[in-house]
């Protein structure tokens, strides 16, 4: 006799994992140090660039 209350489970995957999430759409781990340039302002690199060094003067957005 089987109990009305029982749940039986056959051939079945659980999984606690939360969705996988794609790294390109993450934004970089920060590890490197924070430069102080003024009361303000702070200097911190996110990713080192590739290429000639940028004028003194440049921007970077």
């Amino acid at each position: 006799e089987e109990d009305e209350n029982e749940i039986k489970v056959e051939h079945a995957t659980f999984s606690h994992a939360g969705p996988v999430e794609d790294d390109t759409k993450l934004p970089p781990k920060v590890d490197s140090e924070v430069e102080v340039l003024h009361e303000k302002v702070t200097k911190q690199i996110i990713k080192e660039g590739y290429g000639p060094k940028p004028a003194r003067f440049s921007r970077c957005f």
